[in-house]
């Protein structure tokens, strides 16, 4: 996976085993919102996920868009895809933070 930042666009390549072929992925990304809470920690306005909406997709090589052809399926599928793979890699940054900061408390020890 290739991760670019073009004109506020962020490029993954998602293999497409339909077609068994790899696919330059252009997505919107707006970051995660965390709803107002109150002072005790009650919920005021509702949290927002993370997501990527699917802008472009091209072919190795080609300069021909296919987003505006594929079906709401194949867009959906893709930008599934796309969440999991930013889930995983926050899950890894977050699991390997927390190993960091164990270790730095091992060594203060």
């Amino acid at each position: 996976m290739t991760n670019h930042m073009k004109d506020g666009l962020v490029e993954f390549t998602y293999l497409c085993d339909e077609l068994n072929q790899e696919l330059t992925c252009w997505f919107e990304y707006e970051a995660e919102e965390r709803g107002q809470r109150s002072r005790w920690g009650e919920q005021l306005s509702p949290d927002y996920p993370a997501t990527f909406s699917l802008h472009h997709v091209y072919l190795p090589g080609s300069s021909v868009d296919l987003a505006p052809i594929l079906s709401a399926d194949v867009v959906r599928m893709i930008e599934n895809w796309v969440d999991g793979q930013a889930q995983q890699e926050i899950d890894d940054a977050r699991a390997d933070e927390a190993i960091d900061r164990w270790l730095d408390w091992q060594d203060s020890q």
